[in-house]
């Protein structure tokens, strides 16, 4: 049976639910065991396999002798599967921060030999989106995306505030969003990435190349993200 199935799984997804909701607020107490046994109709056992799934997710922390509490996990936990993509603004929800964005370029672009070559193009033009994405107000992605025709004509600068993901899902070609490919290597910051990010010139930094691709296989967006690995973790399944 696949875990998102077993009862201790609904269990945890409804506390981390309430967590994200502010029922239980970063660093107040849970209620007891029993009382939370009570609540959602289960044993202990199943009960605290639900709290120790979020232990290990840094939601939670047990305290010997005096309970369990809420906390604001140290990182930003994302899977990447093959046949999934998850936003920006998804991911970080679900993790319990803020995300914001800061958009440092949006325009019209001729995309240069090196992204071609990345990316194996062979567009003419594309649309430019250059973004620093934040969470609670800490700089952890530079987000360097380049759509494709037709697939930006509709697009405007302040669709993109929120997620970029939401916004090109509005445009009638695209139904579906898939990865045709990623590539995850590592870098380090130059100037300009450690200036956006806050981080020391030659620090390492994950380098992430995405291609996504719509529901008759076309390819609409190409991107480069530059992520910082002390804050933004990457799993791959």
């Amino acid at each position: 049976m696949k875990a998102k199935n077993t009862l201790y799984y609904q269990v945890m997804l409804k506390l981390k639910q309430k967590i994200q909701d502010g029922e239980y607020p970063v660093d107040s107490k849970l209620p007891t065991e029993s009382e939370l046994q009570d609540e959602f109709g289960v044993s202990r056992v199943t009960l605290r396999k639900a709290i120790n799934q979020l232990t290990t997710e840094g939601l939670i922390e047990k305290i010997q002798g005096n309970g369990s509490y809420v906390r604001k996990p140290g990182k930003v936990k994302k899977l990447l599967r093959l046949n999934s993509v998850e936003g920006f603004s998804f991911t970080a929800k679900k993790n319990g921060f803020l995300p914001s964005s800061k958009i440092i370029n949006f325009a019209q672009i001729i995309p240069s030999r090196r992204i071609q070559n990345i990316f194996r193009l062979n567009s003419s033009t594309c649309l430019n989106i250059k973004r620093v994405l934040f969470l609670d107000e800490q700089p952890v992605i530079v987000d360097d995306s380049y759509i494709l025709a037709p697939f930006y004509e509709f697009l405007q600068k302040s669709d993109i505030e929120v997620s970029l993901y939401e916004a090109l899902k509005k445009n009638p070609l695209i139904k579906k969003l898939s990865p045709q490919e990623t590539l995850v290597s590592a870098t380090e910051a130059d100037k300009e990435l450690s200036d956006l990010l806050a981080k020391p010139f030659g620090c390492s930094l994950l380098n992430i190349d995405n291609v996504l691709k719509n529901q008759d296989g076309k390819i609409v967006q190409c991107s480069e993200e530059f992520v910082d690995p002390d804050v933004y973790q990457i799993r791959i399944r």
